[in-house]
């Protein structure tokens, strides 16, 4: 596929957001424009509060936008219902965050197994059969009956990329994903987004503070006191 025929899958168009505090009005993003194509790898640097995570959110549909569009695999996502934005997100868009969000109560297996049960009509057997397989991709074939609290970081970090892969999503929202973890781990959790983005053409957008990371995407954007600046493109 060339360049020029690659399909976008998410893009902004003068995409704000604000908050209400009291009779005050907080601007967080500021007429954003942004693209994604299919099969590449962005990262979206910026100072903490500068509006990074807010701006995963939208993309993810977990909050709306004030103004402007959101369009995300051909479809304005304003003109969705909760129900059809819930059906997306879960079946298309796969998230990896910092804090991990793993539930302790669950062993391994069973949270990566979760977004698939969530799904009307699945079979377990077959549900346990592909949280086994990834697994043993991320390496924690040896951890399937063990709680999160028995793990480090990076293997905690591990099972959420596995969970986060579950539904095989075809965009991967992730939020400092190496953020809690040391340089080497780290670097593992890196080349394993390389893998997954080259496996079968999925988008990764990846939040984050430092350039190193950033250097290992196609592009980087820097985000700004709500505006954003597109850095470069490899």
């Amino acid at each position: 596929m060339n360049n020029c025929d690659k399909k976008i899958v998410i893009e902004c168009r003068n995409l704000v957001k604000n908050y209400k505090i009291g009779t005050n009005t907080l601007e967080i993003l500021k007429k954003l424009n942004f693209q994604a194509e299919q099969g590449s790898s962005i990262s979206i640097l910026g100072a903490s509060g500068s509006g990074k995570t807010t701006l995963l959110n939208l993309l993810g549909m977990l909050e709306p936008p004030t103004d402007g569009e959101l369009i995300i695999d051909g479809k304005n996502i304003q003109q969705l219902s909760a129900k059809e934005k819930s059906d997306y997100r879960n079946n298309k868009i796969g998230f990896i965050f910092q804090s991990y969000q793993l539930l302790n109560e669950l062993n391994v297996l069973e949270n990566i197994m979760l977004p698939a049960l969530l799904k009307k009509s699945y079979k377990l057997k077959t549900v346990r059969q592909n949280a086994e397989n990834l697994a043993e991709k991320v390496g924690l074939s040896h951890r399937l009956k063990h709680h999160p609290s028995e793990m480090s970081g990076g293997e905690q970090q591990r099972c959420a990329i596995a969970r986060a892969l579950i539904n095989d999503p075809e965009i991967i929202l992730a939020d400092e994903p190496t953020g809690n973890l040391d340089k080497d781990t780290g670097n593992e959790i890196l080349a394993l987004f390389k893998q997954l983005q080259s496996e079968k053409s999925r988008t990764i957008i990846t939040i984050t503070h430092s350039d190193y990371v950033a250097s290992l995407s196609d592009s980087t954007y820097i985000l700004d006191n709500g505006v954003l600046y597109h850095q470069r493109t490899s």
